[in-house]
Parts: structure tokens; sequence; C-alpha cells
């Protein structure tokens, strides 16, 4: 694990877990919580958020003295776990590992969400922030970011690139490159941006756009 992303973890789980006391404490008359907590991830196992969500976990568990348990709805860039969580019961047994996509980014590109980013959610703790960079297999011709642009210039519409799903961080860098440098490129979709990473590793995709956490190991 890289130090930026260890030091991140770190800090977040001081957070939740002081947040955590303090919501103890307001509850504390009401015996909360007296079962298991569940942390909703609106991605794939794998993925940063997932990997954060099972190392927060225990740390939770021992500061409120309650199991808490992961649960992965991943799907639609995010929006179905979030909206599973913006449905729960407000008793605090749902909390959601959100991250851009869903709560940044969806609002701007979906006409209609199932659920209000300003009124259904209530904001516990800055988890962390994580880069998205560029991949494309160890025996690809590019070997600079100069090398895929002209490239593609001369392949309009033939070079595709991977993300996590419509509407995902790793979607828009894609876009914005496409904006910046006037290429033309081909989105594939993904569920989960691990499942993009594998089939660029294996040769199936020429590129792909990537949490740094992920694809740095």
């Amino acid at each position: 694990m890289q130090p930026a992303m260890r030091r991140a973890i770190f800090t977040a789980c001081a957070a939740l877990i002081l947040a955590a006391t303090a919501q103890t404490q307001a509850h504390a008359q009401a015996n909360w919580p007296n079962k298991p907590v569940k942390i909703l991830v609106p991605t794939a196992p794998g993925g940063t958020a997932d990997t954060i969500s099972r190392i927060l976990a225990p740390k939770l568990s021992a500061a409120l003295g309650a199991q808490v348990v992961v649960e992965n709805k991943p799907g639609a860039g995010g929006t179905i776990g979030s909206d599973l969580a913006a449905k729960a019961a407000p008793d605090g047994y749902t909390l959601v590992i959100s991250h851009a996509s869903p709560l940044g980014i969806a609002p701007g590109i979906y006409p209609k969400l199932p659920y209000n980013v300003v009124t259904d959610f209530t904001h516990v703790a800055l988890i962390g922030h994580t880069p998205n960079v560029l991949i494309v297999p160890a025996d690809s011709p590019y070997k600079t970011m100069a090398d895929y642009i002209a490239d593609a210039k001369k392949k309009p519409d033939q070079i595709a690139f991977g993300s996590s799903g419509i509407g995902s961080p790793h979607h828009l860098s894609g876009e914005l490159l496409q904006q910046l440098t006037g290429v033309k490129l081909v989105h594939v979709p993904y569920k989960a941006s691990s499942q993009a990473l594998q089939d660029t590793v294996a040769g199936q995709l020429m590129t792909t756009f990537a949490i740094s956490g992920l694809a740095v190991p």
C-alpha cells in the first residue's frame, strides 16, 4: 500500500471512530447500536472504496462494540448502492462509503436520480482522495502520453479505453482527455474498475483509466 493511501486510510479511521464515538454517546439512551451496522459500498469487490471499507470495518466494530459488516452493491456508476443507502431506515445502522460519481457527478449527467444528494444523505467524514491514472499493458507500443495521443489522432474511434462505468470519474477522465487533445476514443464501460484493469493487463483493452491506489500495485 502506498504511503499516501495509508495515511489517508489512517486519517479516515480516526475521523470515523470519532464520529462513531460521538454518535454512540448521542444514542446512549436508545442503546445504540444493539445490532450489526452495515456499510454499503456502491462498487464491486476489489476496488478502492471496497478495500478502504474492509480496513475501516474492524476499527469501527471495536469503537462501537458492535459488528460492522460490508456489503457491496455495485452498478450504474454507484447510483444503485447509493439509492439503497438513501432509502434505508434512518436509524444509524446503514452507512455508505461513496465516491464522486453517485454524489457529485451523477446529478450533473442524469436528468433524474432516485435520490436527492442534498436531502437524502448526511455527511460523516471525508475518507480520502486519490488521482486517476491512464494505464496500458506492459507490452503496449505507447511508452509516453505523446505516443498515445499521436496514435489516437491517426486512428479516430479505433482506440478503446475502459472505465468503471458511465458517469464514473474514470469515464469523465477519458472524455476530458478527448476534449483537451481533440482525439476520438471509444469508451468501454465496466461494472468495476478492477475488471477493466484486468482486461487491460491481459491485453484485451488498449488502455483504461483507474484509481492510482488500484493501478499502482
